[in-house]
Formats: structure tokens, C-alpha cells, sequence
């Protein structure tokens, strides 16, 4: 198991696609520890969203792995939490992209 709080900024780089995912999503934040790193060498500022889903990603652990993220990358400038919204819906339909979390709202 990932522990993030008991993490330094080389174990994210080697997270694997099991164990880099909030709450069990299966979603891998392969990507995103790419990205970070690539940032951080180029030393480009970053502002870490993360949009809250009541009962989903709301609990302590998130919000520990999100501000251990920050903790990890230098160039993580602000967090912002910002709360699921309804004007999610029209972008994506506007893109064309299905909006998974519609029933959420």
C-alpha cells in the first residue's frame, strides 16, 4: 500500500498503475507524477486543483495525499479545492466528452 504520508518525493515517481489511485479508482496517476516531474525540471509553477465529490474524495486521506503532493514538488505553488458543479455538465457536452460524474451532481 502507498502510505502519503510517510513519502518522499522519489516514491512518487515509482508509483505503479495499483497502487497511484485515490480511494481505489483505478485511475493511474502515472501521468500525473510524469507531468510533475517534468514541471519541476523545468521549474514551471503549478496550481493543483482538485475537485471535490462529497463522499468520494472528501476524507482526510485525499486531502493528505493532495497537500503531500505539494509537500513533494517544489514548484506546487497553491492548492485549490473546488466543489463539483453543474457548469461541468455543459463543457463537456460542448466538447463532446462524456461527463462520468453527471450523476453526482
Amino acid at each position: 500500500n502507498f502510505d502519503c504520508l510517510n513519502s518522499k518525493k522519489e516514491n512518487f515517481k515509482n508509483l505503479n498503475s495499483e497502487s497511484s489511485n485515490l480511494n481505489g479508482s483505478g485511475i493511474s496517476l502515472e501521468n500525473v507524477i510524469s507531468f510533475l516531474e517534468l514541471a519541476d525540471k523545468f521549474n514551471n509553477q503549478i496550481i493543483l486543483r482538485h475537485v471535490v465529490l462529497k463522499t468520494i474524495n472528501d476524507t482526510s486521506y485525499d486531502t493528505n495525499f493532495i497537500n503531500t503532493l505539494k509537500d513533494s514538488y517544489k514548484n506546487i505553488t497553491k492548492i485549490e479545492y473546488l466543489p463539483l458543479s453543474k457548469l461541468c455538465t455543459e463543457k463537456y457536452k460542448k466538447l463532446g466528452i462524456p461527463f462520468l460524474a453527471e450523476n453526482l451532481l
